[in-house]
């Protein structure tokens, strides 16, 4: 979103290379990502090659564009952009190859991601609120059509593509208790339904301890009597998406984080940023198989 502040590197960047934030948008993105060489037999192959226990897609990024199939926005993969349902065909492969699939969900804190009151910008107009978010006031609080669509799309989520791992980026102070507690009853009971056991992940304190797996975001001191778990990415710029001037962690500083996790009685959840076109650098998928 720093794209959209005024004083940012990122805003004149996109104004000398696109224009002003206010007639070439975030929206006006879209169109170029087409991940026309995706094949997400690939990915599974890779990621299963690398040696993973669990993999799965963002579902939907702070950005509000949902990379599934859903009938909460027109602003999603299946109808835009690569015009694919890309949970859909991850799940297939992913569950296909042995390993647990997750679905990683960064939506809570759209209500904030843009600056939807600023009305020198794309973000302000309602007729894409459904991608920005809905127009408000800065310091307003989430609606309550917000916060149904939020708790909805997770639903929808299960529903669809019965993930075993939930995983949250945060952000979740903004929701309502009622509404985290209905979907954490319904992902549990749902999956007693299917016969399986899942989980959903948590950072800082969004939920009571021993409701999820904690996500810390770092490391543990020493080993723990509880299970938890912590994310990076395999980029040494912590971009945590694909960028034309990348550099890599050295698959030692990999392996060396990985060991420290699981020994300490930790899970690492490992970030790999694609192309707009749908593939991995080369460079990061190697990184990958020297870890495998």
């Amino acid at each position: 979103p720093a794209m959209y502040h005024d004083d940012s590197e990122q805003h004149k960047h996109h104004v000398a290379t696109y224009g002003p934030p206010s007639e070439f948008g975030y929206k006006d993105f879209i169109p170029m990502f087409k991940a026309e060489k995706f094949n997400a037999d690939e990915w599974a192959e890779l990621f299963e090659k690398s040696g993973a226990t669990f993999a799965g897609p963002v579902v939907e990024h702070h950005d509000g564009f949902a990379m599934w199939d859903t009938k909460y926005s027109k602003w999603n993969a299946a109808k835009m952009g690569p015009q694919r349902d890309i949970v859909a065909e991850l799940e297939k492969v992913i569950k296909k190859r042995g390993m647990k699939f997750v679905t990683t969900f960064h939506h809570a804190t759209n209500w904030t991601y843009f600056p939807v009151w600023k009305e020198s910008c794309d973000c302000s107009d309602p007729r894409y609120s459904e991608l920005y978010g809905p127009t408000h006031e800065r310091s307003e609080n989430p609606s309550k059509e917000y916060l149904d669509e939020w708790h909805g799309k997770i639903i929808e989520v299960i529903d669809k593509y019965d993930p075993d791992l939930v995983w949250f980026d945060g952000g979740l102070t903004g929701i309502r208790d009622d509404y985290i507690k209905n979907f954490l009853a319904y992902f549990y009971n749902r999956s007693v339904e299917r016969g399986k056991e899942v989980v959903a992940s948590y950072k800082t304190h969004d939920f009571p301890p021993g409701v999820g797996i904690q996500d810390i975001g770092g490391m543990m001191p020493e080993l723990t009597h509880h299970m938890w778990m912590t994310d990076t990415t395999v980029d040494d710029q912590s971009a945590w998406s694909y960028t034309t001037n990348a550099s890599f962690k050295s698959v030692n500083t990999l392996v060396d984080n990985l060991v420290d996790r699981v020994s300490k009685n930790g899970f690492l959840l490992l970030n790999i940023g694609p192309k707009p076109d749908g593939t991995f650098p080369e460079e990061a998928k190697n990184k990958l198989l020297g870890i495998g």
